[in-house]
C-alpha cells in the first residue's frame, strides 16, 4: 500500500454531497462562490434601530436564509447530478460512499453540504486516487483535491477543525 501523506486533518462524517464528472483537469468549476455578508446580527444591534426593528429583521434574515437555502439546494442539485455520502473529510481530498463507478484518474467536481440550515456548501475539484471495498461490499472512494478555492478550503478545514473539537468535548464529558 503505498505510503499516505498528510497535510490537513481528517475527521469521520456523515455528509451529504453531490458531484459531476468533468471532462479533464482543466474544466471550468461549476458551483460559484456566494458573497459573504457578514455579520448581520452584530451589524443590526450597533446600527441604532430600536431593539424590536433589529430583532424583527434579524427574524426576517433568518426565514429568508431558509428559502435561499432550499431554492439553492434545488439549483445544486440540477447541476450536480451524483449524490454521494461523504464518510470522511479534510483539507487534502474527501473519502466517500456512492453508487456510481468511477475510473482511477478520474476527474470530478464535488460539492458537500457542510450544514443544512442556513445550507452552507464548500467544494472543488479533484480526482480520483483509489478506491477500497468494505467488508459490506460498499465501495470506498478516495479524491484528493486539484483544485480548490482558498475560500473553500478555508470553510473545509474549519469545518474538520469543528468536529475535531465536538468530538473532544463528548470524550471528557463521557
Amino acid at each position: 500500500m503505498p505510503e499516505e501523506r498528510r497535510s490537513f486533518s481528517r475527521v469521520a462524517v456523515c455528509l451529504d454531497g453531490w458531484i459531476r464528472r468533468l471532462p479533464g483537469p482543466d474544466a471550468t468549476p461549476a458551483l460559484r462562490e456566494f458573497p459573504d455578508f457578514g455579520e448581520t446580527a452584530g451589524a443590526l444591534r450597533t446600527s441604532g434601530l430600536p431593539e424590536a426593528a433589529a430583532s424583527f429583521l434579524l427574524t426576517m434574515d433568518a426565514k429568508l436564509d431558509a428559502i435561499l437555502s432550499l431554492l439553492s439546494r434545488e439549483t445544486l442539485l440540477a447541476d450536480f447530478p451524483l449524490a454521494i455520502q461523504t464518510i470522511e473529510i479534510s483539507g487534502g481530498g474527501v473519502t466517500f460512499l456512492s453508487q456510481e463507478h468511477f475510473e482511477i484518474g478520474e476527474h470530478l467536481e464535488i460539492v458537500l453540504a457542510l450544514r443544512k440550515l442556513p445550507f452552507t456548501v464548500a467544494g472543488g475539484m479533484g480526482r480520483i486516487e483509489r478506491k477500497e471495498l468494505r467488508a459490506d461490499g460498499a465501495t470506498v472512494w478516495i479524491l484528493a483535491y486539484t483544485r480548490l478555492r482558498e475560500h473553500e478550503l478555508d470553510e473545509i478545514v474549519r469545518f474538520v477543525l469543528q468536529e475535531e473539537r465536538r468530538s473532544i468535548r463528548e470524550i471528557k464529558l463521557a
